[in-house]
């Protein structure tokens, strides 16, 4: 049974004879004695605790020490409780904590102590200082008052016994994690119903929180960007940072140092800012009703969408837009063996990369008898273990959690702007937060491919094609899901949709959707992960086959460098060992063979950033990051006087192909949970907020259009991936 012991300490002074804290504050009759308490307190089932409506503790002993009554290690009795949170007003705006504890005075008489801390917001007191206080009282075993008095506790002091805080029957340490998160956050909550734009007081890792010079930053950000008043019933300014939070705490510190930084500048100026709220919110909005990329525009929409995403992705807002909130239903509760550490031995075969296709080659290369190890710098979150919050589910599954962009920092931000690059970074990969739709290359495609010098043939490549939809189910998606996207029914002026064959390449006009999904219960978060495990991925097929062979699957494991064998003269180098980081400490993977499957952006950077291979890269005038390309969108909404979204339904259910395959774009019908689709919504302000209201009565379609391949893969100053794409005439008209 999981639970948190912690330790309550605190020392003061009682006046004799005062029956109440405030008389003994009045002066009261009798001496004034010091007074001290080290109590050990246990929750032994911390899922009760949570959810009962008294949120009461164990004091299981500690000591006392009573000036002239009790001396100092006097033992506290087993028998006491701390009742924490008890709403004393119906609105939760005031809280009290009660404390009741005994011990046996140098008499031996039965001395109980009762004590209150007094949680509100009054302006004259922070959290910190309520937190730290404590009324009490004592009754001797006649139970009649004979003292009282006020104990506190050093802030210093206070965040100790906070950090004293430990898990109690934890099976593992993720789970001994697992449980103080729980309970700081279940904290953070309570005392967010009292304080207004309180920061979160207690944390399990601060890299992982915000500061409270950051969470005043994002409450000045969402009082511009946001409606004033906000609605009632919907989410607060306090609940959209809070959630704010929440994403940080689910992504990783390294992801988030530049909005770290940035946050930290601008909340220099937040205490002068919040007095010019009118004349910033003006400002902001003719910046983002002018034309062009300049980067005060981009800085504003960036603020935009840190308001919007938490704003709408809080339950709060559900009624609001009128979205019913899906419930996952596991369906096999798959769970794969990860290793923490890379084996001290040479493997045939190493893989960096366990998205679709590293897990694909490992379940091939195993069953052929190799020995292989996959490198993942991702996480890896089993799909029955992923909820319905969007805004969490992005932090953990999207690199950079869901904030890496193109073009920022480089000339052509200029001109095209920046765009986001959205890549899922996890065990699983792309296949775990993608739409589930399959294509074969087409015909024109793949001729433009061997013109290039694609040494694969059509007819391989097909019955390649084949044998993978074979083991992914490929089928149209009238035949695996009940609730698809009803933009379909709309888009008729494209044709009559067509069933497609799995068996070919896609054919022109508007067609079904192929999908590799199985028992699809449309739930409308393909996205960020389908808890409900209906997608026929890596996570479900290819890497439970290769993990049940000759595989070692190593996550949190980034490769930060390639060591290459000894020239031989006359012969070309190769790579030998990867050099793995995990946790900051350094590993070399010795491999007969390595095989990068991170993505072009991420394998680019790997060969550019391993410094023997890049001077193996120029010295032959290899054209690695270069000739990057990538398919652009940018969703169409259309809004109707009638609700179209009953309910949630599969994102993506139809695709237009034009009758010139060459043209370079398909259209798809998507549409996605409130958060996300806040995010590309257009306009700011009035407009953006009026339109979200009519979330369930719009339909979207998106145009993706693939980009000449004149963008690059480098590596910035700080030896980080840098993107560059340019946008021009054919991708915008």
């Amino acid at each position: 049974m999981l639970g948190i012991s912690f330790r309550e300490g605190m020392s003061g002074s009682t006046i004799d004879g005062a029956a109440s804290p405030e008389a003994a504050e009045a002066g009261g009759p009798g001496p004034r004695r010091e007074f001290s308490f080290d109590l050990q307190v246990a929750i032994p089932d911390l899922r009760a605790y949570l959810d009962d409506g008294v949120h009461e503790a164990t004091v299981l002993g500690g000591v006392v020490q009573w000036q002239g009554r009790a001396r100092a290690g006097t033992a506290v009795a087993a028998d006491g409780s701390i009742v924490m949170y008890r709403n004393v007003s119906a609105d939760g705006r005031r809280k009290a904590f009660d404390f009741t504890f005994s011990f046996l005075d140098d008499a031996g008489g039965r001395i109980t102590c009762t004590g209150e801390k007094r949680l509100y917001d009054d302006a004259g007191f922070d959290a910190a200082t309520d937190l730290s206080t404590l009324y009490v009282t004592m009754f001797d075993g006649s139970g009649q008052p004979i003292a009282a008095g006020i104990t506190r506790v050093h802030l210093s002091s206070l965040f100790d016994q906070v950090a004293s805080m430990q898990p109690t029957g934890a099976a593992t340490p993720a789970d001994g994690a697992k449980a103080r998160a729980e309970f700081f956050t279940f904290m953070n909550r309570q005392l967010s119903q009292i304080y207004a734009h309180l920061p979160f007081l207690f944390r399990v890792d601060r890299e992982r929180y915000l500061s409270p010079l950051q969470w005043r930053t994002l409450s000045l950000i969402t009082s511009v960007m946001l409606p004033s008043p906000l609605p009632a019933g919907g989410p607060t300014t306090t609940d959209v940072v809070a959630n704010l939070e929440s994403f940080v705490r689910n992504a990783g510190p390294a992801e988030l140092h530049d909005v770290r930084r940035w946050l930290d500048l601008a909340g220099l100026v937040e205490p002068i800012a919040r007095g010019f709220l009118p004349a910033i919110r003006t400002f902001a909005e003719q910046t983002l009703a002018s034309d062009g990329h300049d980067r005060l525009k981009a800085a504003f929409d960036m603020l935009q969408k840190m308001a919007v995403f938490p704003y709408y992705a809080h339950p709060k807002a559900d009624a609001l837009v009128g979205y019913k909130r899906p419930v996952f239903t596991p369906k096999f509760g798959t769970t794969l063996p990860i290793t923490a550490r890379p084996g001290a031995v040479a493997y045939d075969v190493a893989i960096v990369g366990a998205g679709v296709a590293g897990s694909l080659l490992a379940d091939r290369l195993t069953a052929a008898g190799k020995s292989v190890i996959i490198l993942e710098a991702g996480p890896y979150l089993a799909e029955r273990d992923m909820s319905t919050d969007e805004l969490a589910m992005t932090a953990r599954l999207y690199k950079s959690a869901g904030l890496q962009t193109a073009n920022e920092g480089t000339p052509v931000a200029d001109e095209s702007g920046t765009l986001t690059i959205l890549q899922g970074t996890c065990v699983g990969g792309g296949g775990t937060v993608n739409n589930a739709i399959c294509f074969q290359l087409p015909e024109r495609r793949m001729s433009a491919w061997h013109a290039a010098g694609f040494p694969i043939s059509s007819a391989d490549m097909r019955t390649a094609y084949l044998a993978t939809a074979d083991e992914l189910s490929i089928k149209p998606v009238s035949q695996v899901a009940a609730f698809v996207n009803p933009a379909g029914r709309f888009l008729g002026a494209l044709g009559p949709a067509g069933t497609p064959s799995v068996e070919t390449p896609p054919k022109a006009g508007l067609n079904q959707c192929l999908v590799n999904l199985a028992d699809c219960e449309g739930l409308g978060l393909c996205n960020s992960g389908c808890g409900s495990e209906r997608k026929v991925n890596a996570l479900q097929v290819h890497l439970p086959r290769a993990l049940q062979r000759n595989c070692t699957l190593v996550a949190r494991a980034r490769v930060v460098d390639l060591k290459l064998h000894t020239a031989q003269p006359g012969q070309p180098r190769s790579v030998h060992a990867v050099v793995a980081e995990i946790d900051g400490e350094r590993f070399d993977v010795l491999a007969g063979e390595v095989i990068l499957a991170a993505g072009a952006i991420a394998s680019s950077a790997l060969l550019l950033l391993a410094d023997e291979v890049r001077g193996e890269i120029e010295r032959m005038g290899l054209p690695v990051g270069r000739r990057f390309t990538a398919n652009v969108g940018s969703p169409v909404f259309a809004f109707f006087d009638q609700v179209i979204h009953q309910r949630p339904s599969l994102q993506i259910s139809h695709y237009y192909l034009p009758d010139q395959h060459n043209d370079g774009f398909v259209i798809e019908s998507w549409f996605a949970p409130p958060g996300s689709l806040a995010v590309v919504m257009p306009g700011y302000f009035e407009d953006h907020w009026n339109r979200m209201l009519s979330y369930s009565r719009c339909i979207t379609s998106a145009p993706l259009v693939g980009t000449r391949p004149t963008g690059t893969v480098s590596i910035d100053a700080n030896r980080r991936p840098q993107v560059a794409l340019p946008l021009g005439d054919v991708e915008v008209d």
